[in-house]
C-alpha cells in the first residue's frame, strides 16, 4: 500500500510554502480564482474557522516532525471523533503531496539544476490505483520552461501520487522528447505549479500598488466578491471619535522627531499588536521609512486603536495583474472623527497587512461612503458590535 509520511530531514520548501496557504471555509475556498486557491486551505465538513486553522497547523506539525497518516489522523480524531477515517487520508495525502511537490518545484528551479537539467519528466507511480490522468502523462519528456508545466505540475487530482523527475539533455534525448503531449486536463483546481514569490519575503513588495495598476494587483475571485451587502452590514460605516490628536507631520518636526513621536504613541518599535482574532501583527520601521509623506501619516497616531479595535477587518485574495502571485490581505478599517481649528474633520483609516506585517495604510480626508463601500469587499473576518 501506498505510504505517505512527512520526511524526517524537514523538507524546509515544502514546510514554508505549505505554512504560505491561508485557512478558508469550504465556502468561500469556491469563490476563489484558481491562482488564490493553490495558496489557500480548507477541508470539506467544517465549519468553523478556528477549527480549519487548527487543522493547518497540524499538517505544518505533520511536515516539520515527520508524522504518518495513523499518527496525524490520530491527533485529528481526538478532537473531531466524527471525522471520516477515508476523508481524512485524502486531507492527509492532497495536502503532504501538494506541499512535497512544491518544495521539489523549488529545488528543480533553482539556476544550477535548471543548467545540468534542462529537462523535465513526468513521474507517475504505475499500478492499479494509478489514475488515466497521469497514466496518460507518464514518461513525458519536455524542456523545462515548456509552457505545458503552467498546466500540468503535480498534484493533478486528489491523492495524486506523481512527481517531475529533471533530466540532463543526454537522458532527456535518450527516453525521447515528447512531441505531443497530452492535453486532457486534470482535475479542476489542480495542475498549476507554484510561483516563485510562493517562497518571498513578508512584505510581498509592491502589494501597495494601486488595484488595476499596470505591475499592480486585482482582486482574486472567481466571479463577483461577497462585500458588505453578503454579510449584512450597514452601507455606512459609524464613526468614531479619535483617540488622541494626529501626529504632527514629517514636514513640521522632521522624520527623526516623527518617529520618536510615533514610538512613544505606539510603545515603541517595532510595536506587537494583536487584533480581535486574535491575530498578532507587527509595525517596524523598516515599512514607515519607505512610507512616502504626504501630511496623511499624522494619522498614524491611531494606528494601535486601529488594529486592536477595527470597524472591520477583511480578508482580501489578491493576485498581480499579469502574474500568477496571490497574497491575502488582512485589511482593517474604520471611520474616525476629529477637531482640527474648530471644524470637525472625518477619516477613513485603513490599514494593509501581509501575513501580520504592515506592508500600506491609507487616509481618506472624507466621509464618501462609496469610497468606504469600495473597500469594504472579500471575506469579512471581524465586525465590530455596538
Amino acid at each position: 500500500m501506498w505510504s505517505v509520511s512527512a520526511d524526517p530531514l524537514r523538507f524546509e520548501e515544502a514546510i514554508r510554502w505549505f505554512e504560505g496557504k491561508v485557512p478558508l471555509l469550504p465556502g468561500e475556498f469556491k469563490r476563489l480564482s484558481a491562482e488564490a486557491k493553490r495558496r489557500a486551505f480548507t477541508m470539506a465538513g467544517v465549519a468553523e474557522l478556528d477549527r480549519m486553522a487548527w487543522l493547518h497547523q497540524t499538517l505544518i506539525d505533520a511536515l516539520e516532525e515527520g508524522q504518518t497518516l495513523d499518527q496525524w489522523r490520530k491527533r485529528v480524531r481526538e478532537r473531531m471523533q466524527n471525522a471520516h477515517p477515508g476523508h481524512l487520508e485524502t486531507a492527509f495525502r492532497t495536502n503532504v503531496q501538494s506541499a512535497y511537490s512544491a518544495g521539489r518545484w523549488a529545488q528543480l528551479n533553482h539556476p544550477a539544476v535548471r543548467k545540468t537539467r534542462p529537462y523535465w519528466m513526468y513521474d507517475a507511480v504505475l499500478d492499479a490505483r494509478t489514475t488515466p490522468i497521469c497514466r496518460a502523462r507518464d514518461g513525458t519528456v519536455l524542456p523545462a520552461d515548456d509552457p505545458w508545466w503552467q498546466s500540468n505540475t503535480p498534484p493533478l487530482h486528489f491523492n495524486c501520487r506523481s512527481g517531475i523527475r529533471a533530466l540532463t539533455e543526454a537522458d532527456a534525448k535518450r527516453r525521447g522528447i515528447t512531441e505531443t503531449p497530452t492535453a486532457e486536463p486534470p482535475e479542476e483546481g489542480f495542475g498549476l505549479p507554484p510561483d516563485a514569490e510562493d517562497w518571498g519575503d513578508t512584505y510581498a513588495r509592491g502589494v501597495r500598488a494601486r488595484i488595476g495598476d499596470p505591475g499592480g494587483w486585482e482582486l482574486a475571485f472567481a466571479g463577483e466578491p461577497p462585500d458588505w451587502k453578503s454579510y449584512g452590514r450597514p452601507d455606512r460605516l459609524p464613526e468614531r471619535k479619535a483617540p488622541r490628536k494626529p501626529l504632527p507631520t514629517v514636514a513640521e518636526v522632521g522624520a527623526e522627531r516623527f518617529m520618536a513621536l510615533l514610538a512613544e504613541v505606539l510603545g515603541g518599535l517595532p510595536a506587537y499588536l494583536e487584533d480581535p482574532t486574535r491575530l498578532p501583527v507587527v509595525v517596524d520601521r523598516r515599512l514607515i521609512d519607505h512610507l512616502q509623506p504626504d501630511g496623511r501619516e499624522r494619522f498614524l497616531a491611531w494606528l494601535d486603536d486601529l488594529i486592536t479595535d477595527p470597524e472591520e477587518l477583511w480578508l482580501v485574495p489578491m493576485k498581480r495583474v499579469g502574474g500568477r502571485r496571490v497574497v491575502f490581505r488582512q485589511v482593517y478599517l474604520k471611520v474616525y472623527t476629529y477637531t482640527e481649528q474648530g471644524k470637525r474633520r472625518p477619516v477613513i483609516f485603513v490599514a494593509e497587512f501581509h501575513r501580520g506585517v504592515l506592508v500600506g495604510l491609507t487616509a481618506y480626508a472624507t466621509d464618501e461612503k462609496r469610497l468606504a463601500r469600495s473597500l469594504r469587499r472579500g471575506f469579512l473576518r471581524y465586525a465590530r458590535k455596538e
